[in-house]
């Protein structure tokens, strides 16, 4: 599957789990929860982060993700493998991350070496920061 209907079926999920903008009718929110099973949070175990909260740094991170389209949010949260995708991808994208998996390799040349390897980090990297 290619890249670009990856990133469509993320924002078709968004859209799907009430990620949109629209207004949802009460028919439609009736119709949710007919099948969604009760969800009970207050009996979840508590767990204190062991970081103090930086009210600065969480404001100046508010103010950044203020600035970022849907699809911008979405590509953030994708982690394409590196057999998948290419630098123009992530530049286009804008994408969050790159993996491999196990059994990708640069060029798909299973004898890659250490210089090929660095190569395509370094392809990958700068195309993050573009």
């Amino acid at each position: 599957m290619s890249f670009t209907r990856y990133l469509a079926l993320g924002l078709i999920l968004l859209q799907t789990v009430g990620c949109d903008s629209r207004s949802v009718t009460d028919s439609e929110k009736q119709a949710h929860q007919i099948d969604r099973p009760k969800i009970h949070p207050e009996i979840w175990p508590k767990q204190a982060s062991p970081l103090e909260r930086d009210e600065t740094e969480e404001q100046r991170i508010a103010a950044l993700i203020s600035q970022m389209s849907l699809e911008e949010k979405v590509a953030q949260m994708v982690q394409a493998e590196i057999h998948a995708v290419t630098p123009e991808d992530i530049r286009k994208y804008k994408l969050g991350s790159v993996l491999n998996g196990g059994g990708s390799y640069p060029n798909k040349d299973k004898d890659s070496q250490v210089a090929d390897w660095v190569k395509l980090a370094d392809e990958l990297y700068e195309a993050s920061i573009d």
